[in-house]
This record gives C-alpha cells, sequence and structure tokens, in this order.
C-alpha cells in the first residue's frame, strides 16, 4: 500500500499546475529596445481594430526600456474574453521599463566635506536619486529645530538660532521640509519665510496639518531638502534655482563609474477604460505582464504645491483648503497615485515581477476594476503603499450600476517590503470599498506602519449597506510592522464588512521601540478593528509578539479558534484616560460604539510560535506554488449561526439562536411557530446579473404540520431553475418548500435560479404562516453556479484527517480523499478538506498522512 500511495502522490505532483516561465510558443513579437516595444505596442493595436483571432505574446529581451512618456493602454490595446496580449521577459533575461534619467557629469565640489556636484536641465524635479540601485538620502537633519515652539497664532514656529540651524540665512528656503510624526499620520510642511527666529509655514498645508488638534502636525522631527544639512554620506539636494545637484558619497563608492538615476517621470504605465464614469465599458482588459522589473519613476507633488503631505490616514491626502471635519469622502482627498495605474479595468494580470525604486504608491487598481490579478511579485524600495485597490468614492452603488464596484481582485503570493520608505503614512496592501477581494499568501515585513489595511469610512458611510463586504485576507505572513508609527497593526479594518473573513494568517513581531511621550504608543496590533468595524470573522490566525493581540472598537465580529500570546503582564498605563489598563493586553475593547458584542470563542493561549499549529505556520506567507486563485464565495455571511450574533435581520418575533442542536459545529437557528407574522430571519443580498445561483439550507423539524420554509427573493426577472416562482413586491419569490408533517431529522433543500439583472435580495429562513411545531435552520448558504460551499453534513469532524466520518484515521479515509481529487462527490456531504479551501488537494492528502502515521 505505501508504493501506491507513493505512486498517486507523485502522479499529483507531476500534474500540479505550476508557473512555467519560458511559454513554448513561438512570440509574436520579440523586441530589445523602447523603440521596438512601442511599435510592437502600435501594431498589436491595428490587429485588434481588424479582430484578434489568437492569444498575442510580446517577448521582452533583458536591458533597459527607458521611457519618456508613460505606456497608455486603452480598450484598443486590450484583449477580448477569448484572448489575451502579454508582456512578457525572455527566457531567462531582465528587462526593466524605467522611468528614470541617467545623471553623469561629476564633479568634486567642495573637497573638504566631500560633496560632488552635477548640472541639470533646467525645470528638472525629484525627491529620490539612485546611487547604484541604492535609494541615496535626501538631505535631512538628525534631530528638530532647537528650541523650537509653536507661534500662538498657530501659522508656524519660533526657535532659537545657533551656528548649526541659522534658516534665515540658508538658500532656497520655501524648499525646506518639516517632518512631524504623530500617531498614524507623518506631515510633511514646507517653509513659507524666515524672519530672524520666527518660521512662518506654507498654506494651506500647515492649517490643514491641524484640522484634528488631538493628532495635529507638532514640532518637527526633522528637517528635510536643503543644501546646509548635506554633511553625512550618502545624502543628496537638488538645487532648484542653480540646478546642480549635489552628492555626499560614501567612502566605497566612486563617483566615474558610479551608475546614478534620478526619477523623470511619474508614471510607468496607464491603463485606463472609458472616461465616462456613468457608462459602463469599454474597458482595458486582458493584458498580462509577467517577469519584468518596473522601476525608477518618482511623485514630486508635495515639493512643488503648497498643500505639502498631510494625510488622513494610509496615503490619502488632504489638500487644497479643506473642510471642516469630517472629509472622509471629501473632494480634497487625494489618494497618493501610483506609478502604475488602472482605472476601469478588467482582467489585468501582473505576475512574477519586481516593483522597484518608486517615488510614489506603487501599484493601484482604482475605480471600476473587476477580477485583476497580482501575483507571485516583489515590491520593494516605494516611497508610498506598495499596492492600492478601489477608492475612497462610490461607497453605495445602485442596482442598475452594479457594473462599477470594485470587486473581485485577487493579491496572492507576493513578497511586500520596505514600502513606505518616504511616506511613512503608508502601508503594504490598502483596499478602500471592495467585495470579493482575495488577499492570500503575501509575505509583509520592514513596513513603517500598517501592513494590511481593508476599509474605509469610520462608520460614516455604512449604515445603508456599502459594497464593502465578502473579502477574504487568508495565509498572510506580516512581520516587523509598526517599525515607526503608532495605532495601526498587522491587519487593520475600518467600517461594516459583511462576510469578511480574515484566516491562517500569522501576524508576529511589531517592532519594539522606546515610547515617545504624547504617541499612542501602546496601539502596535496584530489585527486592529478601527471604528465601527463590524460583522468579521477572525480564524485560525497565530498573534504573537505584538504590542496587543486584537484591538477593537466597534463589535459584532466572531474570534474563535485563534492562537496568540497572554499579554496581561505589562505595565499599567498611568495616562490619564487609560488608568488601570495594561500597556499589553490579549484583547482590548477600546470602544463597543452602541454594537452588540463580540464572540471570542475557543482562542488558545501559548509563548512561542512553537506552540502554534504547524500547518498555520506552513501554509502563511509566500508559497513556492499557489494552485487556487479563488475569491471568497458569494454566500450568506455567518450562514451557519455559529456566531451568536447572527448579523440576520429579524423579521419578528419566535426566533433564537441554539446552542443544542446543529447540522454542523455548535449552533443553529431554531423559529418556533405560533405567530401570525412569518417568525425568522433575513439578510440582505446583492444579486449579479445573467448569473445562475443556488441557495440551499439544511432544515429539522419537531412536531411540524406541514407550513412551507421560504427561501429567496432576487430582483426581478429572475428565472427559477428548479423550485417555483411566486410574484412579490421587491422582486420574485425563487423558492420554497413543503416541510413535512411531524419531526424530521436534518435535510436539505436546495433551489436554483438565474438572474436576468443586478439587484438586491433577500436571503430568508421563515416559517410560514401559523403552525405549532418547531423549524432548525443550519448552514444556510447562497453560491454562484460551480462553486462549493464550506463543508456541511452529519461529520463533525472533530479529527483532522476523517474524511468518512467513521471516527477513525485509516485507509478508507485515503479512499474517500483520492475519489474526491479524482472529481467524484462526497459521499457524505463532507468535503475531503483540512485547510478550509474548500475542495481536496494535495495538502488535504499530506495531512490525513501525517496523521496517519501516528496510529
Amino acid at each position: 500500500m505505501k508504493k501506491i500511495i507513493c505512486s498517486i502522490f507523485l502522479l499529483s505532483l507531476f500534474l500540479w499546475p505550476r508557473f512555467i516561465s519560458a511559454q513554448t510558443s513561438q512570440a509574436d513579437y520579440t523586441v530589445s529596445n523602447t523603440a521596438e516595444l512601442l511599435s510592437a505596442k502600435q501594431s498589436i493595436r491595428d490587429k485588434i481594430r481588424s479582430g484578434l483571432n489568437k492569444n498575442i505574446l510580446v517577448y521582452l529581451h533583458g536591458g533597459t526600456y527607458q521611457l519618456s512618456e508613460p505606456l497608455q493602454f486603452t480598450p484598443e490595446d486590450s484583449g477580448t474574453d477569448q484572448y489575451s496580449i502579454t508582456y512578457q521577459a525572455y527566457p531567462g533575461e531582465k528587462p526593466i521599463i524605467s522611468g528614470g534619467k541617467v545623471i553623469s557629469g561629476w564633479s568634486l565640489f567642495d573637497q573638504s566635506k566631500g560633496i560632488w556636484r552635477a548640472k541639470v536641465d533646467p525645470g528638472t524635479n525629484a525627491r529620490q536619486l539612485y546611487i547604484n540601485a541604492s535609494r541615496a538620502i535626501r538631505a535631512r537633519s538628525l534631530g528638530g529645530l532647537p528650541g523650537a515652539q509653536k507661534t500662538a497664532d498657530n501659522k508656524g514656529y519660533t526657535y532659537t538660532p545657533n551656528s548649526t540651524f541659522d534658516l534665515a540665512n540658508w538658500k532656497n528656503k520655501t524648499d525646506i521640509e518639516f517632518v512631524s510624526n504623530v500617531d498614524w499620520k507623518q506631515f510633511r510642511c514646507r517653509i513659507e519665510s524666515v524672519n530672524g527666529s520666527m518660521i512662518i509655514m506654507m498654506q494651506p498645508c500647515f492649517a490643514n496639518a491641524h484640522l484634528q488638534p488631538s493628532w495635529a502636525m507638532r514640532i518637527p522631527d526633522w528637517i528635510e531638502n536643503a543644501y546646509e544639512l548635506l554633511d553625512s554620506d550618502r545624502e543628496w539636494y537638488l538645487d532648484r534655482t542653480e540646478w546642480y545637484i549635489y552628492y555626499k558619497p560614501a567612502s566605497n563608492e566612486n563617483m566615474t563609474n558610479a551608475n546614478i538615476v534620478l526619477p523623470a517621470l511619474e508614471q510607468l504605465i496607464v491603463g485606463v477604460g472609458t472616461d465616462d464614469l456613468e457608462k459602463e465599458g469599454p474597458y482595458v482588459q486582458n493584458i498580462k505582464f509577467v517577469g519584468l522589473e518596473f522601476a525608477y519613476v518618482g511623485w514630486v507633488r508635495p515639493s512643488v504645491v503648497n498643500d505639502g503631505y498631510v494625510p488622513i490616514q494610509a496615503d490619502m491626502t488632504i489638500i487644497g483648503t479643506a473642510p471642516s471635519l469630517p472629509f472622509d469622502q471629501s473632494p480634497n482627498l487625494l489618494k497618493m497615485p501610483a506609478n502604475i495605474s488602472f482605472k476601469r479595468a478588467r482582467n489585468i494580470v501582473f505576475d512574477h515581477n519586481l516593483f522597484n525604486h518608486m517615488g510614489g504608491a506603487g501599484l493601484s487598481f482604482d475605480l471600476d476594476t473587476q477580477n485583476n490579478t497580482i501575483m507571485n511579485s516583489e515590491f520593494t524600495d516605494i516611497s508610498g503603499s506598495a499596492i492600492q485597490i478601489g477608492h475612497i468614492t462610490w461607497p453605495h452603488v445602485g442596482a442598475n450600476q452594479l457594473w462599477k464596484v470594485t470587486r473581485g481582485n485577487k493579491i496572492v503570493n507576493n513578497t511586500i517590503h520596505d514600502a513606505g520608505k518616504e511616506y511613512w503614512s503608508s502601508v503594504g496592501i490598502w483596499l478602500a470599498y471592495v467585495q470579493n477581494s482575495l488577499i492570500k499568501n503575501n509575505t509583509l515585513f520592514d513596513l513603517p506602519y500598517t501592513g494590511i489595511s481593508l476599509g474605509w469610512g469610520w462608520g460614516g458611510n455604512d449604515w445603508t449597506e456599502t459594497t464593502l463586504r465578502n473579502n477574504r485576507v487568508a495565509n498572510n505572513l506580516i512581520y516587523n510592522h509598526m517599525r515607526e508609527l503608532y495605532d495601526g497593526g498587522g491587519i487593520y479594518t475600518l467600517s461594516a464588512q459583511r462576510g469578511t473573513v480574515i484566516e491562517g494568517n500569522v501576524i508576529r513581531d511589531t517592532r519594539t521601540k522606546p515610547d515617545v511621550p504624547g504617541q499612542n504608543t501602546q496601539a502596535r496590533m496584530g489585527v486592529y478593528f478601527d471604528d465601527y468595524s463590524r460583522y468579521i470573522e477572525v480564524r485560525n490566525n497565530v498573534i504573537i509578539n505584538n504590542r496587543l493581540n486584537v484591538l477593537y472598537k466597534g463589535g459584532d465580529h466572531w474570534l474563535h479558534d485563534n492562537y496568540w500570546q497572554d499579554r496581561g503582564d505589562g505595565p499599567v498605563n498611568p495616562d490619564d484616560s487609560l488608568k488601570g489598563r495594561r500597556y499589553w493586553e490579549d484583547i482590548w475593547e477600546w470602544d463597543k460604539q452602541g454594537l452588540p458584542d463580540t464572540i471570542l470563542e475557543n482562542n488558545t493561549i501559548i509563548s512561542s510560535l512553537t506552540q502554534a499549529p504547524t500547518d498555520i505556520i506552513s501554509h502563511a506567507g509566500v508559497q513556492n506554488s499557489i494552485d487556487n486563485l479563488e475569491g471568497p464565495h458569494d454566500m450568506v455571511f455567518n450562514g451557519s449561526f455559529e456566531q451568536k450574533s447572527a448579523n440576520w435581520w429579524a423579521n419578528a418575533q419566535g426566533y433564537e439562536i441554539v446552542d443544542t442542536i446543529s447540522h454542523s459545529g455548535k449552533r443553529s437557528l431554531k423559529i418556533k411557530s405560533g405567530f401570525n407574522n412569518s417568525p425568522g430571519f433575513a439578510q440582505h443580498y446583492f444579486f449579479w446579473p445573467n448569473t445562475t445561483y443556488t441557495w440551499s439550507a439544511f432544515v429539522k423539524t419537531v412536531n411540524n404540520t406541514n407550513r412551507r420554509a421560504v427561501a429567496v427573493s432576487a430582483p426581478p426577472g429572475t428565472v427559477a431553475l428548479s423550485g417555483f416562482a411566486v410574484p412579490f413586491a421587491d422582486g420574485v419569490f425563487i423558492g420554497g418548500e413543503v416541510l413535512p408533517a411531524g419531526s424530521q431529522d436534518w435535510q436539505k433543500i436546495s433551489l436554483s435560479f438565474k438572474t436576468t439583472q443586478a439587484g438586491p435580495g433577500y436571503v430568508y429562513a421563515v416559517v410560514d404562516q401559523t403552525s405549532n411545531g418547531e423549524v432548525y435552520f443550519d448552514d444556510v448558504s447562497v453560491v454562484k453556479a460551480n462553486e462549493v460551499t464550506q463543508p456541511v453534513g452529519n461529520c463533525p469532524k472533530k479529527t483532522l484527517g476523517d474524511f468518512n466520518c467513521d471516527g477513525t484515521i485509516s485507509l478508507l479515509d485515503f479512499n474517500e480523499w483520492r475519489n474526491q481529487f479524482k472529481g467524484k462527490p462526497p459521499i457524505n456531504g463532507v468535503v475531503a478538506d483540512t485547510n478550509g479551501d474548500g475542495k481536496a488537494t494535495l495538502t488535504d492528502f499530506n495531512a490525513w498522512r501525517t496523521e496517519f502515521k501516528k496510529k
């Protein structure tokens, strides 16, 4: 039998999907320089006009492709649903798409200080300089202003000039930037004027930096961008009046042969569909970028506009004369532009790329972007956030405009580190009003602030359902985050997010740095649910060596089966507002904000990573091969009722969630009949057009008197594929099941239907009219065709690898796994699944084999 198992295992490995760097098909174009690349792009556009009849492949030989303007991709450059266009590195070679300019002609300017300089073209502007592919340091002080105090009118500072700091005698004073770090914000405002010991700051930057008095710009932590600060190795300065770059090389750098690059472009690739935001399509779509490096691109707005850099959070910056709070959706908010960006885009793929040496954000999929994929790539040395998905506009979308929703995007198996190199308020991955996003198997480390930030709005927009829902953050490894700022976490959320799941992540080792007076230094969390976050399930995560495991403002979450550290041994916080609280705690409920309680169940205290399940540890972060890019299923939230706060909407009296009877897990929904107003629960749901769905539930009856359980209402025009349709004011009732009389054990009821238009509907668990019995519902779900719900069935699966539910680990379980691996349905309704991906894979085989060997 061992030989048979080994043979099956080897055959499975042979069939296992994997990335192949070199396509075997002949390329349609092979290019070696920028001119040839542009020519190929134009030729492809001509072919698209004639109608694509095959996939198009463009090979890029190694070398630098220097761009003088961004590569623009529009619907005219796009593939189709049948055929894609791929720009890919020639096998074994490294093409670099560059927005930089090589700076030559260096000469020694100040021998005593070791400063060199080179002439640049008038009008040159940049905030980054790269020496031999390494970011240089913009000339800066080691500390702030001596004797600094804010002026009484709050327009600037007074300070004590000395031989080191006498700003009145410095050149180009309006280019000098003050930097102040306050909790989760880093402010950057320039000087307007200096008169003796009086410094007036640039407006409206300085006024905007005081819109939130409790987190206003303070005394500068350091001063940046003055020739007079050029005193340490690897510092540089750009004089924008005489047009010279100055640089102080390290002892091991040779300026006669160094490769020195200044960013000349602010964008490398721009993809935009139709400009008409009220029109569906055409889109930029079905384009792939494989094996490329994108580098040497900048962003200079804070240096040239008087509103500087004033973030409200995570690179959303206040521009112009900002209105009073709240301004979470204000037109005065600017999302930091990404150096590669797509808007109105579908099915764009970035695979095995390097995003490097960037002065803005890295890669952005903005408004109305769907089903795009970022995978197997590395993001490093980026001034802002590495990846941005979605935008803060359109939190609410009408039923006739669901095409606007940013949804179905995937960020999988990427390495993200050293983002936020310049702007510390940046994050690794930022998502706003998005749904059905998959953020899986990414490794994030060495970040100044939060790792993954999901959501927007602080509860201001979501009392009516927003588009933010059904996102999955799974199997990510996050460590050494919060290196510089506070009040953030490995994973951070905002606002209501029905159906969002955070699972299988390992969040460890928030950087320990000294406490700073006046800063919220205790707020460096593993997971942080900020204002009015709710409805989020957190399961099977490992959280250790963070200042706090979990902090939540808001409520109605479900935290279960996690592994985290006992943090109750820290010193008591002396802050008056926090007296009696310790600096370090397990779970910190800061402010429930009037929401239902968060449920905490079956969580395990550990003291080291070695005590955490190896399965969670080994599956977190980047993997050698990723076989499942599927996002979360379109199902109702908490359909198993395991969270007592069910987040279903009550129709009437006569219902409760009980612990005594369940189909799977611990709980079910009990509806006790006897009321005339159809007691039960319902949950709001969005349906997509021209889509087949299956509604299903498990139902148990006790003394039932033969009444109907209603299933779901859907948009008008919906067609029932099984069951029947009944007219209904809000749309169409799809289905319904006449339950047998008397007492019956759990039975599955299932109904399929197809929509013809998009729109809202309701998922119901209701007993119609008057009845004297009881009905129990469990494992209620709505999924799109061909998708699989979470495992359900009569087997509790308490034993890992017991796939046939006989209570033992045997070769019979292997046979059941093998049958499912080959595509056969489960014999008992339970998927042979140990890692929660909803299918039988080699991972599940290995888990069974481990348990089988223990016998």
